[in-house]
């Protein structure tokens, strides 16, 4: 009776950590609107909930958009005072959705860590195996900084890698451990984390040492795919580039795929492997203490014949080791940070468990739990030491960065209210260049949703040089024409050499504020249009196509210059911007126009237009060279809509010396959608 009371009352300590871990982590500031990776996850959630399938499979990270999905719906019936659309809500309000998934996530690791420190004592009657094992998240600050404030597959790989740890355990600690359930189990959990992230693969490695005879290793093998299949259905749509996305990162050896063709760039991989190993010292200490503990475990077994007690125990260690190098030589062809290490860092506690475990056992040691209760409290007060002063120095940065921001665009409120403003992309944290910049992974599938909400937003990348309304791109020379006269740019601070660079490509700034992450700039407009003067810019039309007259034949459009334009048989009178017809375009109609420009001059800028009359934004308008490879541009974003709803499309480009023949144009219905398009016109400004 005493007994059954002490282990109660003790089991109450695995309350603590997840206590802490829930109280601190919910007091963490984080960016606002950070677009990477934040809004990558939150625009593709919206896309689920619109019932689309996901753009982002990068990760692939489909288990954060599902979760955040369902939060979506939960936060947008319960908050919605104001009767808006779900995707309005989400438009307006992005913040909060954000916000509410991640402590969501940060709850549901708190009851997972909670979960595992309970079945653990319960499994063992070790309180220090179950705080060791809470203790893990602690062990990188990194890993901290993500489970607290970043919305992206770590905080779920935390879940993930939790999870598989409670199905260790119960694998460990069954009287019957050859059971089949523990293959569904490993194939789930392990299918989850792969569902979230790639990096969570040198945890397969751990089943197939663990699970006795090659039937339960087939089923489990076969049994994977169907569990990755679960985890990442939003994403099936995108399955094959998925593929090619991961065969790039194995045949490349930069980042993200990139880089020259090789499995690893040596100047890096070697040296990143120590990197690893001297950053995470706690986890390399007791991965070369278990190794070397594996190691004297099997001489002594080769020299003394006898059979090994606890054969399942040993296969978990070299299992959990096996994971743990695979998983540094996974992450040292890319690594920057150890969130790329989650899954094998949280494996470090159950080694150190089952090492002394091992230990204990050669020695006929029966009161192991001490040993490991001293290894807890060694690591609690290292940590107790180190952790608080690297946390509040984090959340200190995330403060004064919101602080600044939220400053920032008070300052432009009350000093600038009549300007418009030129966000610097993608490095400018507002609600604006987020979901602009999480539409970007969704291919776009939002845009006419931010595009109808927000027409007036403007966006500027500097190392592409590309200034546009959402998608929709025009040149510094459009400006004033299509922004206005009084403008500001903010974003990123840009230095002196940018400045000047800005300068040349005509677009001349005056600093109003520089800070730390945040800066205003105001187009200096005398000398823009001094230089837009010292252009002497002439426009010619080089032709034009309105669907108005029919070729003798029938089979063209023919214009008064002689031009023949393709898609005769789709001219239709049901709706014309001018004139009396236009183009329709029915689901039937893959293509159509198919005008080729045959000479261009690379003295001149050339500006092709045309106007559409869609429900969304499709189909796309489309200048190529006829060689793609040379040139290729598709538009389904507009600069102007009209009184009647006719979207102006424009494509603006400068040839080059290989690209002065045989430009096609042409309208796609990739989409199979029906639409109006009227009022083509291909102009050429020459430059002297």
């Amino acid at each position: 009776m005493k007994k059954a009371f002490w282990n109660t009352y003790i089991g109450l300590l695995t309350l603590f950590i997840p206590i802490i871990f829930l109280t601190v982590g919910s007091q963490q500031n984080r960016a606002r609107f950070a677009n990477d990776p934040e809004y990558i996850y939150l625009v593709n959630a919206l896309a689920i909930c619109q019932g689309k399938s996901v753009g982002h499979i990068d990760n692939p990270g489909t288990t954060v958009m599902q979760l955040e999905a369902a939060v979506i719906w939960i936060t947008h019936l319960a908050n919605n005072s104001d009767a808006q659309s779900l995707t309005d809500h989400v438009l307006d309000s992005p913040d909060l959705f954000v916000g509410n998934t991640r402590i969501v996530i940060m709850v549901l690791n708190a009851l997972m860590i909670l979960l595992l420190g309970y079945v653990t004592f319960r499994k063992t009657g070790l309180i220090g195996a179950a705080l060791l094992l809470q203790l893990n998240v602690f062990f990188s600050e990194n890993m901290l900084d993500h489970a607290w404030t970043k919305i992206s597959p770590e905080p779920m790989l935390v879940l993930a890698s939790l999870a598989f740890l409670l199905v260790i355990i119960f694998h460990l600690h069954d009287s019957n451990p050859n059971r089949f359930k523990y293959v569904w189990l490993y194939a789930i959990t392990i299918g989850f984390g792969l569902g979230t992230k790639a990096t969570f693969l040198p945890l397969v490695i751990f089943p197939f040492i663990i699970l006795s005879g090659w039937k339960k290793k087939f089923l489990y093998a076969g049994s994977l795919p169907l569990s990755f299949v679960l985890f990442t259905i939003p994403a099936i749509p995108e399955y094959e580039n998925m593929f090619h996305w991961f065969v790039r990162l194995i045949r490349n050896t930069g980042k993200y795929g990139q880089g020259s063709a090789g499995f690893i760039d040596t100047d890096t991989y070697f040296p990143n492997i120590i990197k690893i190993l001297t950053t995470n010292q706690i986890f390399t200490l007791i991965l070369t203490f278990s190794i070397f503990l594996v190691i004297l475990i099997s001489i002594v077994k080769l020299f003394s014949k006898q059979p090994l007690q606890n054969s399942l125990r040993f296969k978990s260690l070299i299992g959990l080791q096996a994971s743990s190098i695979f998983g540094v030589l996974l992450v040292a062809k890319q690594y920057n940070a150890n969130h790329y290490l989650i899954p094998v860092l949280l494996l470090s506690s159950l080694m150190l468990i089952v090492s002394i475990k091992l230990i204990a056992t050669r020695l006929n040691y029966t009161r192991n739990g001490n040993p490991i209760f001293a290894a807890f409290l060694v690591l609690a007060i290292f940590l107790l030491v180190k952790r608080p002063a690297q946390i509040q120095y984090a959340n200190e940065g995330y403060r004064i960065t919101n602080l600044e921001m939220d400053t920032t665009q008070l300052f432009i409120n009350q000093k600038y209210p009549d300007h418009k403003i030129i966000h610097f992309y993608p490095f400018s944290l507002n609600k604006f260049s987020a979901l602009n910049f999480g539409d970007v992974y969704t291919k776009r599938k939002i845009l006419p949703f931010l595009k109808e909400k927000y027409p007036d937003s403007w966006f500027y990348d500097f190392y592409d040089n590309r200034l546009a309304n959402w998608q929709a791109e025009i040149l510094a020379t459009d400006i004033t024409t299509f922004i206005g006269n009084k403008v500001l740019f903010t974003g990123m601070p840009k230095n002196e050499d940018e400045i000047n660079i800005l300068a040349e490509r005509g677009i001349p700034l005056r600093t109003i504020y520089h800070g730390r992450i945040m800066a205003i700039y105001e187009l200096d407009t005398t000398r823009y249009f001094q230089k837009l003067e010292e252009s002497h810019a002439d426009t010619i039309i080089v032709t034009s196509c309105s669907a108005e007259r029919l070729s003798e034949d029938g089979e063209y459009i023919e214009e008064s210059e002689g031009e023949r334009f393709g898609g005769a048989w789709i001219r239709s009178h049901e709706a014309a911007r001018s004139g009396k017809y236009s183009f329709k375009i029915e689901p039937q109609t893959e293509y159509a126009i198919d005008y080729k420009l045959d000479t261009l001059f690379t003295d001149s800028e050339y500006e092709i237009s045309i106007w559409r009359k869609s429900e969304d934004l499709w189909p796309l308008f489309v200048v190529t060279a006829s060689d793609a490879s040379v040139f290729y541009k598709a538009e389904r974003d507009y600069l102007l809509i009209d009184e009647q709803g006719w979207q102006l499309i424009r494509i603006k480009f400068r040839p080059t010396e290989n690209m002065t023949r045989d430009f096609k144009i042409f309208i796609w219905n990739r989409k199979k959608n029906i639409s109006f398009f009227d009022d083509l016109t291909i102009r050429r400004i020459r430059h002297s």
